[in-house]
């Protein structure tokens, strides 16, 4: 189970011979040990709060409000056997670019045509064309890598991120209303480890059965895949909710797919 050990968080009333956390997240003890289930993204070591250069409370915890921004490390998948030039300037171009630009570290264009005498390296001409507003690159796979096998394309390149999110979405997106979504993040502290967008054929939310597209925490999704049981993330993550009895993904109403 996914837990966040709280006895060494310097936001741990345990600190001062209490129990509960001075951020108000939920946490437990058990076996005298104090912990959050699930991932609490506001968990703080002394070494971190050494570098602040305070020892002051409440300037810490404006410090952590203040590191709940979203920045994420952005992954396009593409295919030339399903994809054009066209679709990748939908979803990065400049002129409909703002709707990450704010919140992108970095873009990683996954090119999973595989090499062979058709391949066009359609993904490197189009960055090697224009300036980007956001670093980019591209990713190609030797072997095609189908959408049905989008999973172990998605663990693979999970290695070259280093963001704390990360946002994965086919080439040809582009999420309505993501501002919402940023402050969204910012400002609830939940457990959640994963959200995902819904599409639309007419007024019909259309959710993904598996989570391949959408947000995820670095590193809780990175702890989940690495299992030695070979499950997927997906069911990495139904296992934990179950264990947890928390909800750990969440289905963004307000904010699509488009």
């Amino acid at each position: 189970m996914i837990t966040t050990g709280c006895d060494a968080c310097i936001f741990s009333k345990r600190q001062s011979g209490k129990a509960g956390c001075m951020l108000n997240q939920l946490c437990v003890l058990k076996d005298d040990q104090m912990f959050a289930p699930g991932f609490c993204r506001l968990c703080r070591t002394p070494d971190w709060a050494q570098k602040q250069g305070t020892r002051d409370l409440d300037q810490l915890k404006e410090t952590v409000a203040g590191e709940q921004s979203l920045l994420f490390d952005m992954l396009v998948f593409f295919d030339e056997a399903n994809n054009t030039i066209e679709d990748l300037e939908r979803t990065l171009g400049n002129s409909g670019s703002r709707w990450y630009s704010e919140h992108a570290r970095k873009v990683i264009i996954v090119d999973t045509t595989g090499f062979g005498d058709k391949r066009k390296n359609l993904a490197l001409k189009y960055i090697m064309s224009k300036e980007h507003p956001v670093k980019t690159t591209v990713d190609s796979s030797v072997e095609h890598e189908p959408v049905c096998d989008r999973a172990n394309t998605l663990k693979r390149i999970s290695r070259d991120v280093q963001a704390s999110f990360f946002l994965a979405i086919p080439a040809g997106g582009v999420i309505a209303n993501f501002d919402r979504f940023a402050n969204m993040i910012a400002k609830l502290r939940s457990r959640v480890v994963y959200w995902s967008f819904p599409s639309f054929i007419g007024d019909t939310a259309i959710v993904p059965p598996n989570p391949n597209h959408g947000m995820f925490i670095t590193q809780t999704y990175k702890a989940l895949v690495s299992n030695p049981t070979g499950k997927s993330f997906y069911e990495r993550l139904k296992e934990e909710e179950k264990t947890t009895e928390m909800g750990l993904s969440w289905f963004c109403s307000d904010c699509w797919l488009i």
